[in-house]
C-alpha cells in the first residue's frame, strides 16, 4: 500500500540568498491543510514543527532593485495587489525529525 502525498515536491525551502546553506522559511503556494504540510515537511526535508507554528498568509515577489536583478519574496498577513496565498513555517521553529523523535514527540 502506498501513501498518498498530494503535496509531493511542492513544499519549498526559502533561503536568505539563493543557494544559501540554511532555510529561513518552508512554504507552499496556497492555503493547504497544515497537517499535510507538516507531513510533507518531515518526509521531504526531515524537519518537524508544531501545527501551531504553521501559518496561512500571503506573499508577493518584488524586484530587488535596478542594480541587482532578480526578485525577493515579501510575506504579509493580508492579501494585497500582486499577493498570493501561502502556507508557511519559520524554519527556526523546526527540529530535525530524529531529534524530535528522541525527545518523545511524535
Amino acid at each position: 500500500m502506498t501513501m498518498e502525498r498530494p503535496l509531493l515536491g511542492l513544499v519549498e525551502a526559502l533561503h536568505e540568498f539563493e543557494g544559501g546553506p540554511d532555510a529561513m522559511w518552508y512554504w507552499i503556494r496556497g492555503h493547504v491543510d497544515k497537517g499535510e504540510f507538516l507531513r510533507e515537511l518531515r518526509l521531504e526535508y526531515g524537519q518537524m514543527a508544531g501545527i501551531e507554528d504553521v501559518h496561512h498568509s500571503y506573499s508577493r515577489f518584488v524586484p530587488v532593485g535596478p542594480q541587482t536583478p532578480g526578485l525577493m519574496t515579501v510575506m504579509q498577513t493580508r492579501r494585497g495587489r500582486g499577493a498570493f496565498p501561502v502556507t508557511m513555517l519559520d524554519a527556526d521553529k523546526c527540529l530535525p525529525a530524529k531529534e524530535a523523535d528522541d525527545g518523545g514527540e511524535h
